[in-house]
């Protein structure tokens, strides 16, 4: 897509593994990128065969033979106990009603429960002054204002404030962060690093991983206390890529250029209109490998151990939770509530004392519609607009390196989602 439309995408990674750059620059995945995703997609389906032996009273080796003959019929699946009952949806509320010796069963929708639940937490909360543990949600890209970035995002601006606040909140006794992230801009990363290590210099600080935690995304969490994953967690990729995008050849077939007027040295080194020279690339790649030593000692800091002995589980490689684990990237197995557990034992808090509190940054749907209004350019072509919305999922990766070009971006090499293993 990107050929056609005559844009270059020119990166550079420090880390063997860190292969964002490979989808716009090769046909096929190198040998290293190739070894890594086979050793991670292999973890997650042994974690998947497993999980299913376990759960269904099984051998490994039968689930694999299962497999072998999949997709099965409904009737296959019952007769090899992979699942214990075939019902239409009008027959649920009979066997519930069977299963618990009830005729009256109120049936209420999961959104239902959840605002009841919210509101008798409130109702329950009045007249009190509790300790509190906090929950900050942090999900999506990180960026430092979010300008262009539609959808969750992790903004610096909005998400350091906050963890500040928490640090002087005499009330809130520990704080949980519930981080969802591929990463993003690798100074964004870091400032909101920098806050989550104050704080966590006055109270416990827990992360909880939840479907991808990778680059940025485990930038600025490892300085916490504990950190908690699935086994099935999109974890590491400590490493950093950047670079920019070259829309010369683009705008040459539409009959348009683009130069500048350069009053010192190197004034459009890292503007779409001019490829790096091999100097300039040079001192490129140098200034990403200092950002990359950078994270190597923001996380051997936080893992309290040697630079040496990150930088062989580093190189921008991506691991499950359980290989994160053995290699000593994370502490303990769990999902929230584990989390949220931990972060009141640290605390001295004592089982289900203190309230829990929510903290969410959901973009408003005037900013979702402001940022919308704003990237439709109606009756004028953008390539690069175009080929990202031609590219699929992958190309949307670009929109980062196109809005901030040069920037060091810790950023995730693939979208993985490890529901969907």
């Amino acid at each position: 897509i990107l050929q056609r439309f005559n844009i270059q995408v020119q990166l550079e990674a420090a880390g063997d593994y860190k292969s964002f750059g490979e989808p716009y620059t090769r046909a096929y995945a190198s040998p290293a990128n190739r070894e890594q995703m086979l050793a991670l997609y292999g973890d997650l389906q042994n974690q998947l065969v497993q999980g299913i032996a376990n759960g269904r009273d099984l051998t490994e080796q039968g689930v694999q033979q299962l497999l072998a003959r999949s997709p099965l019929a409904a009737e296959d699946a019952l007769e090899a106990k992979l699942i214990d009952e075939l019902l239409y949806i009008d027959q649920v509320d009979d066997k519930l009603k069977a299963m618990l010796g009830q005729d009256d069963l109120r049936i209420i929708s999961l959104r239902g429960y959840g605002r009841l639940a919210r509101a008798e937490r409130w109702l329950s909360s009045l007249g009190r002054k509790d300790s509190v543990v906090a929950v900050v949600h942090l999900e999506g890209p990180i960026v430092m204002g979010g300008d262009g970035i539609q959808g969750r995002r992790i903004t610096a601006k909005q998400v350091v404030p906050v963890i500040r606040q928490l640090g002087r909140d005499d009330n809130v006794k520990a704080v949980v962060l519930r981080v969802d992230s591929g990463g993003g801009s690798a100074l964004a990363s870091d400032l909101i690093a920098r806050a989550v290590r104050k704080l966590g210099e006055d109270k416990p600080v827990v992360a909880v991983y939840g479907n991808i935690v990778a680059s940025g995304g485990y930038y600025l969490s490892v300085v916490a206390r504990e950190l908690i994953a699935r086994p099935g967690t999109i974890t590491g990729s400590i490493g950093v890529v950047g670079g920019k995008v070259v829309v010369s050849g683009a705008l040459a077939k539409q009959g348009l250029t683009g130069d500048y007027i350069e009053a010192g040295p190197d004034v459009g080194m890292l503007g779409p209109f001019r490829p790096f020279t091999d100097e300039q690339r040079k001192r490129f790649k140098e200034y990403l490998r200092r950002t990359y030593d950078l994270f190597l000692n923001i996380v051997a800091g936080g893992r309290r151990v040697p630079v040496s002995a990150i930088e062989p589980v580093a190189q921008g490689r991506v691991w499950t939770g359980r290989q994160a684990k053995e290699r000593e990237l994370v502490d303990h197995f769990g999902g929230l509530r584990t989390g949220i557990s931990r972060a009141r034992m640290l605390s001295g808090l004592q089982r289900g004392e203190g309230l829990v509190m929510h903290l969410d940054f959901t973009p408003s749907r005037i900013q979702t519609l402001s940022s919308l209004a704003n990237n439709a350019q109606l009756g004028q072509v953008d390539p690069m607009a175009l080929a990202l919305q031609l590219g699929g999922d992958n190309a949307q990766l670009l929109r980062l390196l196109k809005e901030q070009p040069g920037q060091a971006l810790a950023l995730c090499p693939w979208i993985l989602d490890a529901d969907q293993t």
